[in-house]
């Protein structure tokens, strides 16, 4: 790309009316309401269109297997991934806590069957991603190439597990207690607040850290 095609993209993507400004901190409102009139009052958007996003998804993703050839390499990287839940959605939370238990901690049930018992791989895991049209849960796990196939058999079982079975009363408290450690570490500093997807959410979510872990 040459620099004006930078500049281009950038007009056509960086503008006030798909823009919103976040400030954090101990501050006036009135007054930083006030700056930020004066800063970017006179910021317009330009003649054309926005840009426009891809259409939610409307089904499940469509089934592939895809295969990138690493010649040489002594690791197998396996990732499975399929949509999930929107932040917005009435089941993210309960979401966030099965991901947790299943492999988006140390203690979870994947990190502790492939990596502590049979020690196929060092950092397995898994994770919740939100994006503004879909929720994407993605397992990931670099793993030895002689235990390949035995890896991704193990993950086949633990999602499975996840979908029949009840967690613990035990894996339950620890994945709760997990999820609102990170919160309230993450949401110590204003930068990671801005950062929150929704800011309802990020009050919301530091209201119950400090209440949860009052002693």
């Amino acid at each position: 790309m040459t620099a004006d095609e930078l500049r281009q993209e950038l007009s056509r993507r960086f503008r006030p009316d798909q823009a919103i400004v976040v400030a954090v901190g101990d501050f006036d409102a009135a007054k930083m309401t006030t700056m930020v009139t004066e800063k970017l009052g006179g910021w317009r958007a330009p003649a054309g269109l926005p840009t426009k996003f891809n259409a939610k998804p409307t089904g499940p993703a469509p089934h592939e297997v895809t295969f990138v050839a690493r010649p040489n390499s002594v690791q197998t990287t396996l990732v499975l991934a399929g949509f999930g839940p929107l932040r917005s959605d009435p089941d993210y939370e309960a979401a966030e806590v099965a991901v947790a238990i299943y492999g988006g901690t140390f203690s979870s049930r994947l990190v502790t069957n492939i990596r502590e018992d049979k020690g196929y791989t060092y950092s397995p895991g898994s994770n919740l991603d939100t994006l503004r049209q879909a929720g994407v849960f993605r397992t990931q796990a670099a793993v030895r190439n002689a235990v390949t196939g035995a890896s991704l058999n193990e993950i086949f079982y633990e999602l499975n597990r996840m979908a029949t079975t009840s967690p613990t009363d035990e894996e339950l408290s620890r994945a709760k207690r997990s999820l609102l450690g990170i919160e309230a570490i993450i949401l110590r500093s204003r930068g990671a607040v801005a950062r929150e997807p929704r800011r309802p959410l990020a009050e919301w979510a530091g209201a119950r850290c400090h209440r949860e872990l009052q002693p």
